[in-house]
C-alpha cells in the first residue's frame, strides 16, 4: 500500500461531478487507488461521498461522510500484507460492521477496532460522518497486551477518553496545519494514547497513557493556536491563555477546512476516474510500512 507523506492533505468529493460519475470515481480512486478497499452502493439515492486524509509518522487518519456505502476488504486484497489495525468511530448516523463471522451495529459516537490483515466490511447507510484510524499493529501492543482481544468489541460513546479522542483528533485535524516534527510526533503519540485508553489498556499502560495524552493533549493544541508573532518559547506556568485549560472541542462549521476541489500534486477532485487514478497511483492512506 502506497502512503500519503508526512504534511500532506489529501481531499476528495463527489460533489462537483455529474451524478452517474460519482460512484464509480469513488470505487476506483480511493477504493482501489488510495485505501485498497472494495466499495458497492446499498440502496438506490443518489450517492455522495467526500474525505480528507492525513499521513502522520504511525498514523493515519480518515475525516469524511458517506450515504448508501458498502466498504468491504475480501481475500483478494489481505495479500498487500497490511496489519495495520483500524479504529473506526461514527461521530452521526449508524453503521453495521461485520467481522469474524459476527455483525455489530454502531451507533452514533460509537466506536470499534479491527485489523486490515482479516476479512471484513462495513455497511453505512447514510448519511454518515466518519472518522477512521490506521495505527500499526506494533504501536498498540507496546501499550496492550493483545489487541486482537478488543477486536469488534463495542466502545461506547459515554466513555471519557473516546469523546476526547474524537475531539482531539477532528479539532486538530480540521483548525490546524501542525508543521513542526515534534508536534507532529507528539500528536500522534497522544492519539496512540487515547486509544489504548478508550479501548481498555492494562493499569499500568492506562497510567502512562493518561499522564501523556490527558495532560499533553493541550499543550499541542495551545502551541499550534498561538498566533505568529508569539514565537514558542515554552509553557508559562503563570499564563492565562484559556487554551491551556480547556478541552478541544469540535470547530464550528464557519472555522472547519473547506474541501478543496483538487487534491495535492494539483489533481482535480473532479476528474473522470481513470485520469484521476493514474495520477495517484503509488499514493494512498497508509502508515507505518
Amino acid at each position: 500500500m502506497a502512503k500519503i507523506t508526512p504534511l500532506e492533505v489529501l481531499r476528495l468529493s463527489t460533489d462537483d461531478l455529474p451524478l452517474h460519475e460519482r460512484f464509480p470515481f469513488w470505487r476506483e480512486v480511493f477504493g482501489q487507488s488510495i485505501v485498497r478497499t472494495d466499495f458497492d452502493t446499498v440502496n438506490s439515492s443518489p450517492f455522495r461521498a467526500t474525505a480528507t486524509l492525513h499521513a502522520f509518522d504511525e498514523l493515519g487518519i480518515a475525516l469524511g461522510t458517506t450515504a448508501g456505502l458498502r466498504a468491504s476488504r475480501g481475500k483478494s486484497l489481505l495479500t498487500d500484507g497490511a496489519d495495520d489495525l483500524l479504529i473506526l468511530a461514527n461521530l452521526a448516523g449508524s453503521c453495521l460492521t461485520s467481522y469474524r463471522g459476527g455483525d455489530l451495529e454502531i451507533g452514533t459516537g460509537e466506536a470499534i477496532m479491527r485489523s486490515s490483515a482479516e476479512v471484513g466490511s462495513t455497511i453505512f447507510p447514510g448519511p454518515n460522518r466518519i472518522l477512521n484510524l490506521r495505527i500499526p499493529r506494533r504501536v498498540m501492543a507496546a501499550r496492550m497486551a493483545a489487541p486482537e482481544d478488543a477486536f469488534m468489541r463495542r466502545i461506547p460513546a459515554n466513555t471519557e477518553a473516546l469523546r476526547l479522542l474524537i475531539n482531539y483528533v477532528v479539532t486538530t485535524v480540521e483548525t490546524h496545519q501542525i508543521a513542526t516534527a515534534d508536534l507532529r510526533q507528539l500528536f500522534a503519540t497522544h492519539v496512540h494514547d487515547l486509544v489504548a485508553l478508550a479501548i481498555g489498556a492494562s493499569r499500568d499502560a492506562t497510567e502512562l497513557a493518561s499522564g501523556r495524552a490527558y495532560d499533553g493533549q493541550v499543550a499541542v493544541v495551545g502551541r499550534v493556536e498561538r498566533a505568529p508573532e508569539q514565537p514558542d518559547h515554552g509553557t508559562n506556568s503563570n499564563a492565562s491563555s484559556p487554551t491551556s485549560t480547556e478541552e478541544p472541542r469540535f470547530a464550528p462549521a464557519s472555522r472547519r477546512t473547506r474541501s478543496s476541489s483538487s487534491a495535492p500534486g494539483g489533481v482535480p477532485t473532479t476528474r473522470k476516474p481513470s485520469s484521476v487514478r493514474s495520477r495517484l497511483h503509488g499514493r494512498a492512506f497508509g502508515c507505518g510500512r
